[in-house]
């Protein structure tokens, strides 16, 4: 048996990405491919290689050119660098580290669900005044504005 490589971990992690970009379940994926999610799980976690005809098979499923899996650059996309923004903020490094803390996964969904209901809303103004400060607190607290 051949251990999967450098290169066959980094397309597994590609695949896992483009299909949570386009939204597709696991199971979606599965049986566009006609394999078990079991078996995508596999793919995607680096434990299982992928044949070239299943890799064509997958990218023909996310609507990707097979070459694309292979190519760094096409994956410096806005969602990327979106991603990257995230885990280089104080903010971002919190939520992430608190949202892996959350074990019922209907709990994680609903959060999802409303990040997303918050993102779509006309972006907030904060506003900070010294007269905003409640006592006892260091620093002023944020005034909402729309």
């Amino acid at each position: 048996m051949v251990l999967p490589s450098e290169t066959d971990h980094v397309i597994s992690s590609r695949i896992r990405q483009r299909r949570l970009m386009v939204g597709m379940s696991q199971t979606a994926l599965a049986r566009a491919v006609g394999v078990t999610f079991q078996q995508v799980q596999k793919y995607e976690n680096g434990r299982n290689r992928i044949t070239a005809g299943r890799l064509k098979e997958i990218a023909d499923a996310l609507s990707l050119p097979v070459a694309d899996f292979f190519e760094a650059e096409k994956w410096s996309t806005r969602e990327s660098a979106d991603i990257e923004a995230l885990a280089t903020t104080r903010e971002g490094i919190e939520l992430v580290l608190a949202f892996q803390r959350i074990g019922d996964r209907v709990t994680r969904d609903c959060i999802v669900k409303l990040v997303k209901a918050i993102a779509a809303v006309e972006p907030l103004t904060f506003v900070r005044t010294a007269a905003d400060q409640p006592k006892g607190v260091i620093g002023p607290e944020p005034k909402i504005e729309r």
